[in-house]
């Protein structure tokens, strides 16, 4: 029981990250003091890095991770992002690709 545990804790899923960040994202909106809102912004940002270096496990995953990504551009407008965002959602619709679908 315990190893279940740990490669959940080591290893989140991008729905995982997804939903960590939505979570932090909202709770920043609210009233708060400024070193606690940008604490909680610094963090959604790590976590868009996380979803960024996590491959998506299924097309669904994918488009939720596409989603937010695009959504959230603004939040890191550093040098490379768009890149570092372009080379992941590319790695994961060339592994994605090769998965047979069953509609």
């Amino acid at each position: 029981m315990q190893a279940a545990t740990s490669v959940l804790v080591d290893r989140p899923t991008v729905s995982h990250l997804i939903l960590a960040h939505r979570n932090t994202a909202e709770v920043a909106r609210g009233p708060l003091l400024s070193g606690v809102a940008n604490a909680l912004n610094d963090t959604a940002c790590e976590i868009q890095k996380a979803i960024v270096a996590t491959p998506a496990a299924d097309w669904p995953e994918f488009g939720a991770k596409a989603c937010l990504l695009v959504n959230a551009l603004t939040t890191d407008p550093t040098t490379g992002w768009l890149d570092a965002i372009r080379k992941s959602l590319h790695a994961d619709v060339q592994r994605l690709a090769t998965v047979d679908v069953d509609c």
